[in-house]
């Protein structure tokens, strides 16, 4: 098990090759609790996605990650998902279709 994994002030950049699109997040922190592959565990993630400041706050449970070939199978519990741009909670499969939507319409 890894108690703790803490990503602070972590930038990702994300270039789709197909079909030119791509995605920028900056300002991550990122924070894992209780980590092991085949138990759920505990995720915070605050980042700045195509923005200056902060826009997207996720809280939650992921896992268990063992025996998923696809991370598309791996279970996701979003307890919370806020996006800066719309306050409202809304679920974290439409949020983040909507922000890759916003970022192809601004390239």
């Amino acid at each position: 098990m890894v108690a703790s994994l803490n990503v602070s002030d972590g930038t990702l950049r994300y270039r789709d090759l197909k079909n030119g699109g791509e995605l920028t997040a900056t300002q991550i922190n990122l924070k894992v609790n209780d980590f092991e592959w085949e138990e759920p565990f505990d995720i915070q993630l605050e980042a700045a996605v195509m923005a200056a400041e902060h826009n997207l706050k996720f809280k939650g449970r992921v896992g268990p990650i063992a025996g998923n070939r696809d991370y598309r199978d791996v279970p996701l519990d979003a307890q919370s998902i806020e996006s800066q741009k719309n306050s409202a909670r809304m679920s974290w499969k439409r949020l983040l279709i909507r922000r890759i939507n916003e970022a192809q319409q601004n390239r």
